[in-house]
């Protein structure tokens, strides 16, 4: 479901002031990258976080731009043949479906809870009720808004010259590839023509005067993420998940689910609910152990992807390509692909600067980057790298600090040895330990619990990886400021003429380092 066309709204983790126009005003995605861009309907372009440091600053509040329908499905309401976009199932009701403007619209028993499909392979996600649930209005390019042209504007003086102003009357289909995409204008000079929002990312208009879109309720919506992929894609056409042996899984299902016995699998065992719910790391195994648990992946759970992939990496990550050259030739087909200079990179740690949208990754390398296969890394915390290997997970913390403080450096070496006077071996841990007592929240006993140094280390390690990125396109260091206070990094501050943050003129640039 992650593809340009998407319409979209502030997420939960918006930290960017009014950018968009205020909460409930509508924007495309009009490219999928890391980061991802949205042309808002104001007409204000931004770049915005999809999972990257945990962060979600969108959800999608209509993805039938992209082609998303639900062939076979009524709405009870408005009674359209075929649910374009996001489809919602009474729970109570048998057989009672919704589009998501007869949902967001209030129709149906508002105490009635409801399942959203957000594709037609989804098995749904259970939603609370509607009653008493935060309602906010949707503005943007709708019928009655006031529009001029926009920043993909290939139309000549149709509009009757620049600056001239015109109304929606209408917002149709782009034949069955494109849904609610194509907004129909007259303009004030008298003539009228239909053109693109949303089709394919493209924006050819923007709103000097918003209309409302109706209502929507924002949690009811889903979070848009680099998992989107695996709703629409992660699936075989009978809308069941492809697992390989290995695979990493989260069991996400509700104990009811798992106790209810699909016809062909087994029953629930009683360990299993140990793992329901959790953030475990289980694999997808063959054989038998004691910990090994039958599942039916489509009975398990509300959730889009019920027995669901896990996704192990986000940007900053350090990992260490396997050193095993068949294994890297065979995964990276179709994935990057294999070159002989690879070879001189086995078993070498790098850092993830890019997760594309397909999962693979881009790694920098001894200051090299490729597009990798993530089947053929591993990540730092994991033993599996000579680094990692038979040391404490504060140890390893503690190089990630150092990799962190060194990010120019050439050299692997570099990386792994800390900028500080040499300690021995033995005294290495002394030095984390003597940071870690550093740690505020720490009640200075020395029975604190490993894994809470731990836990500190690793908060301490985000606050610095996104303290010094630049907001816009997050991969370089912020290294300028402009006068309002605001920064971002050299590349991204030649393309502004206009502080991204506060809208304020730039006058100066001033480079801190």
């Amino acid at each position: 479901m992650l593809a340009p066309g998407l319409r979209v709204v502030r997420g939960p983790d918006w930290c960017w002031d009014d950018q968009d126009g205020g909460e409930g005003s509508v924007g495309t995605v009009c490219k999928v990258g890391i980061p991802l861009v949205v042309q808002w309907d104001n007409g204000i372009r931004g770049n915005y976080r999809f999972g990257y440091m945990r962060k979600y600053d969108l959800r999608v509040i209509d993805n039938a731009q992209i082609g998303i329908l639900h062939p076979y499905t009524v709405c009870d309401t408005c009674k359209v043949q075929g649910i374009k976009g996001l489809r919602y199932s009474c729970i109570e009701c048998h057989n009672l479906d919704l589009c998501y403007k007869c949902y967001h619209g209030d129709t149906h028993n508002l105490k009635h809870a409801f399942k959203r499909f957000d594709v037609a392979s989804s098995i749904g996600i259970e939603l609370p009720s509607r009653e008493n649930q935060r309602k906010q209005i949707l503005y943007g390019i709708f019928v009655e808004a006031k529009v001029v042209r926009g920043v993909n504007w290939e139309w000549g003086n149709q509009d009757g010259g620049p600056g001239q102003i015109g109304r929606v009357i209408d917002i149709k289909e782009w034949n069955d590839e494109s849904y609610r995409s194509i907004a129909t204008v007259h303009w004030f000079s008298g003539s009228t023509y239909m053109y693109r929002v949303g089709y394919k990312g493209i924006c050819d208009i923007q709103a000097v005067e918003p209309s409302s879109g109706g209502s929507y309720y924002p949690d009811h919506l889903p979070i848009l993420d680099q998992q989107m992929e695996d709703e629409m894609f992660g699936t075989s056409l009978n809308g069941t998940l492809s697992f390989d042996i290995e695979d990493e899984v989260q069991v996400s299902a509700f104990l009811k689910q798992i106790q209810e016995k699909p016809q062909g699998h087994e029953s629930l065992n009683p360990e299993t609910t140990e793992y329901r719910g959790t953030d475990r790391r289980d694999k997808a195994q063959s054989g038998s152990r004691n910990n090994r648990r039958p599942l039916q992946p489509n009975s398990l759970s509300n959730q889009p992807v019920p027995l669901r992939k896990t996704h192990n990496f986000v940007v900053g990550d350090l990992v260490t390509l396997i050193n095993n050259a068949d294994l890297v030739k065979s995964l990276q087909r179709g994935h990057g692909e294999w070159t002989d200079a690879m070879r001189n990179y086995l078993g070498k740690w790098g850092k993830v600067m890019k997760i594309y949208s397909n999962g693979d990754l881009g790694v920098k390398l001894d200051g090299q980057p490729w597009t990798l296969n993530p089947k053929c890394v591993r990540i730092m915390p994991e033993n599996d790298g000579e680094l990692a290997h038979n040391q404490s997970p504060g140890l390893q913390l503690y190089h990630r600090f150092n990799f962190l403080t060194n990010e120019e450096s050439s050299s692997s070496k570099a990386i792994l040895e800390p900028c500080i006077p040499k300690p021995t071996h033995e005294d290495r841990s002394e030095v984390v330990q003597d940071r870690v007592k550093d740690d505020p929240t720490s009640s200075g006993k020395d029975e604190q619990s490993s894994s809470e140094r731990i836990r500190y280390l690793e908060s301490k390690i985000a606050e610095i990886e996104e303290s010094h990125m630049c907001n816009i396109c997050m991969e370089k260091k912020r290294n300028i400021i402009f006068l309002c206070g605001h920064g971002t990094c050299n590349r991204c501050a030649d393309t502004l003429k206009k502080c991204h943050m506060c809208r304020k003129t730039i006058t100066k640039r001033i480079r801190i380092y």
